[in-house]
């Protein structure tokens, strides 16, 4: 206001009342309403809108009266394949809040984008871009965000929050190996006899150690572990086996896997929720029954096998081959992604 002039009357009431009109109050109670509402019931926006008229959209069927449709399973292959670097976070004892989760994930500065959602209480998904994020990821199975753990599991198609994967990354060490083996894609042809192979040790590749071979491996830990794999050469030609020998396998800080609750951390015969069942007498034909398979858990480095090796780097002559009496002796019962050549068992002198 200048000096000398008069005050500004104050607006008219009709004025006020379409102003007011213009820009409503906004009252905290629609707020918290609008917070408060169901997910499916908040507003959201079409970006487009489908065609249902596509022929894209999958077969329809009935199947007991009700609506069934149907996927080609090359359909299912082609949609996990898109997922084939997801883990899954579970966080056993509190989670801390989403922001600080994607914070952790940016803070270990990764190749690659990755994303983390929530699934419920206790489980995120952890969707990484490239595979060294992934293994980066999963090969430490803890981590600590905030204070509280979380721990990391391979996920898979039949993911269930009530069952842990069996599905571990374990270093294995291959004994008495010929020197001319020490080759990367020989180590990882021989180690995917025990499981997918992930990674080999590098001073192997480059032949500072030679005294056993270090590869990780995607291992199911819930199966019997295997000592021993056979490796043979056979002519290109003739496809005859020329030579034959065995070799020791060792496992490098196995996790305890629990049958009976499906969780890792724990072995089957320290399970407090299989022993409250023992004492309450629920479920006795079935834990005897899985007491048989528990009471031989595998013990890879104390194994009574009577197995006999070649000693490719261990002093004894390169190449030799086994005696007849030689067997191969799995502990316990056959791993399926075990390879079929080696089931003969007897390697000829």
């Amino acid at each position: 206001m200048a000096d000398g002039e008069p005050p500004k009357p104050p607006p008219r009431l009709e004025e006020s009342v379409k102003q007011s009109q213009l820009s409503p109050q906004i009252l905290y109670s629609d707020v918290v309403k609008a917070h408060s509402q169901p997910y499916s019931q908040q507003p959201f926006e079409l970006n487009t809108i489908f065609d249902a008229e596509s022929s894209a959209l999958k077969e329809i069927s009935t199947y007991q009266g009700k609506p069934s449709v149907v996927f080609p399973f090359s359909d299912k292959q082609v949609l996990v394949e898109k997922l084939k670097y997801v883990l899954v976070g579970k966080f056993s004892h509190g989670r801390p809040p989403m922001d600080t989760i994607k914070k952790f994930f940016v803070s270990l500065k990764l190749k690659g984008d990755c994303n983390s959602t929530i699934f419920d209480k206790k489980h995120i998904f952890i969707e990484c871009v490239c595979k060294e994020d992934y293994y980066h990821i999963w090969l430490k199975l803890k981590w600590f965000i905030d204070g509280y753990a979380m721990r990391v599991f391979k996920w898979s198609p039949d993911f269930s929050p009530m069952k842990e994967s069996s599905i571990a990354p374990v270093w294995i060490r291959v004994e008495c190996l010929p020197l001319y083996l020490f080759d990367e894609m020989s180590l990882l042809s021989i180690s995917n006899s025990i499981g997918r192979p992930i990674s080999v040790d590098p001073r192997n590749i480059n032949r500072t150690m030679l005294h056993s071979s270090r590869i990780c491996v995607e291992l199911d830990v819930d199966k019997p572990l295997l000592d021993a794999i056979l490796i043979s050469f056979k002519d290109e030609v003739s496809k005859n086996i020329l030579e034959k020998f065995w070799v020791k396998v060792f496992y490098d800080e196995v996790p305890l896997f629990c049958s009976f609750c499906c969780h890792i951390g724990h072995g089957t015969g320290t399970c407090k929720r299989r022993l409250e069942d023992i004492r309450s007498g629920q479920g006795k034909a079935e834990i005897l029954s899985a007491d048989k398979v528990f009471d031989n858990m595998p013990q890879a480095e104390n194994s009574t096998n009577s197995t006999k090796f070649v000693a490719g780097n261990c002093g004894s002559k390169m190449g030799k081959q086994i005696r007849p009496s030689m067997e191969w002796q799995p502990i316990g019962k056959h791993v399926p992604n075990a390879r079929s050549d080696l089931d003969n068992k007897v390697a000829p002198e």
